[in-house]
């Protein structure tokens, strides 16, 4: 798993013991997690979530609890390295998908910030 990813789930494993309804964060997670962006307003929707600022960094649920989300869990990092945003697709890849089908060279992990966190099939 990713440094990023890590983080990801740290954050909606801790958030709920903070306050707020286990619900609402459950629905947060799921809208953050989905690509479709009108998928991710129906389960807002259908959660009771009250969406503030568009870029779902504050939210609300019926009872006016405020839930504030880093833009981190919103949506990955746009400003990393292409190498490293190839790196983050393969490492999020199923293991089958990981294996070169035309022979090439077998992914195999790479260190970013000293953990490790990514798979690369590049020779370097």
């Amino acid at each position: 798993m990713c440094l990023e990813d890590r983080k990801r789930e740290e954050y909606w494993d801790t958030q709920p013991h903070y306050g707020g309804d286990r619900v609402i964060w459950d629905a947060l997670k799921a809208a953050c997690d989905e690509p479709n962006p009108n998928m991710a307003a129906t389960i807002l929707d259908s959660a009771g979530v009250i969406v503030s600022k568009a870029d779902l960094s504050e939210c609300y649920d019926a009872k006016g609890f405020k839930y504030e989300l880093p833009k981190f869990v919103v949506a990955p990092p746009q400003n990393l390295r292409p190498e490293i945003k190839a790196a983050v697709r393969e490492a999020t890849a199923p293991e089958t998908a990981r294996r070169n089908p035309v022979g090439g060279p077998a992914a195999r992990p790479i260190s970013y910030r000293g953990e490790e966190q990514c798979w690369t099939t590049d020779n370097v």
